[in-house]
């Protein structure tokens, strides 16, 4: 449901937020239409995913060997329209910089969805198909009754025919790379355990997942950041405002670097009190994935000034050279070392994402 939700956004939201952010700035009446613009869009693009997932559930059914749960793919494809939608409301949000707002309602939206499994629960009626249900339609509640919280203004806004292709145009141009950008990290993500998977043992393969679940806090962590400064880089349409938002990076960069050091010391008792001392192999594993993963906290932050200069291509193609370099790395790693092999791959790309924005951003420092 989440993979669908995400094709169906097509990259819209990034370039939502982003154009959102500028018009804001100049043309208040021009964001309020590109609001409208951007519902419409997600709602195309939500719908043509799902009637396409509806029309391929029983094949895909059949490609999973799983002919008997058609109808459950039905439900997750239609629910992925709801998941895109809720998005909207999320990047509407964020590109108001209505960040309290944003956060009650992602909130109370998590919230729900807890409570109706728990309900599911207690009324001994959870199952996976009563699960799917709930999931399936919780986004769809959620958008709707989101409308009584957030500015409803541009649902009337108008525009001229030209403006209005202007508008489409530019944020087509923008997010189709974006959208490219999502397919090659939604496969790097996953990339080292399918190849694990495949080519070592399921020991190595369990002793990765868990290292990898312990380090997930990073990316949690660079997930909040995001979400923050993502309507805020993308106003910033000065060289002199792209110096001082580096100069903030720098200052994130040293407390980067001290939480890394603090949890690479951790890891190893962190390892055996959560985990028990059955999987202290894989605690290089943890380190390694630390040290790859901490790096986010600022590249992410940093590459946003792609999008603030128009140039989101570039950062496309940073991720397309992520995803080989990690196929071919882990196509020689994993072989010879295992879990250990696939974290020293993750940390590679990492690097090379580190060493790719840091190039660019010397050259945006010295305009």
């Amino acid at each position: 449901m989440t993979i669908a939700a995400q094709l169906a956004d097509f990259g819209i939201n990034v370039g939502f937020i982003r154009f959102a952010a500028e018009y804001e700035k100049t043309d208040r009446r021009k964001a309020e239409r590109l609001h409208k613009l951007a519902l419409l869009a997600k709602a195309a693009g939500a719908g043509a995913v799902c009637l396409l997932g509806l029309a391929l559930s029983s094949r895909i059914a059949q490609l999973f060997h799983d002919e008997g749960r058609a109808g459950l793919y039905r439900m997750a494809f239609a629910g992925s329209a709801g998941v895109a939608l809720w998005g909207y409301i999320q990047a509407a949000l964020r590109a108001r910089q209505l960040f309290r707002r944003y956060a009650c309602l992602t909130l109370a939206f998590n919230l729900f969805r807890f409570g109706a499994i728990v309900w599911l629960w207690r009324s001994r009626t959870l199952g996976l198909e009563s699960a799917l249900y709930a999931m399936a339609l919780a986004p769809i509640a959620a958008f709707v009754l989101s409308f009584l919280f957030i500015p409803t203004a541009f649902i009337s806004s108008k525009g001229s025919a030209d403006e209005t292709k202007r508008i489409l145009r530019d944020l087509a141009g923008f997010s189709k790379w974006v959208m490219l950008s999502t397919l090659a990290t939604m496969l790097l993500m996953r990339t080292d355990l399918f190849m694990l998977k495949a080519m070592a043992s399921e020991i190595e393969t369990g002793l990765y997942g868990s290292a990898s679940t312990l380090a997930q806090i990073f990316p949690v962590i660079t997930g909040a950041l995001t979400t923050v400064l993502l309507p805020t880089v993308s106003a910033l349409d000065s060289a002199a405002g792209r110096r001082r938002y580096l100069g903030y990076m720098g200052k994130l960069a040293l407390a980067a670097a001290i939480a890394c050091a603090a949890a690479t010391l951790a890891a190893g008792p962190l390892v055996r009190l959560l985990l028990g001392g059955a999987y202290a192999a894989g605690i290089p594993v943890l380190r390694t994935l630390i040290v790859a993963l901490s790096l986010g906290l600022v590249v992410n932050p940093v590459a946003f000034l792609f999008y603030a200069r128009k140039a989101p291509h570039l950062l496309s193609l940073l991720n397309c050279l992520q995803l080989c370099l990690n196929v071919a790395l882990n196509a020689v790693l994993i072989p010879r070392f295992g879990a250990q092999g696939a974290a020293i791959s993750t940390l590679t790309v990492h690097c090379l994402a580190a060493g790719y924005v840091a190039g660019f951003a010397r050259a945006w420092i010295r305009e």
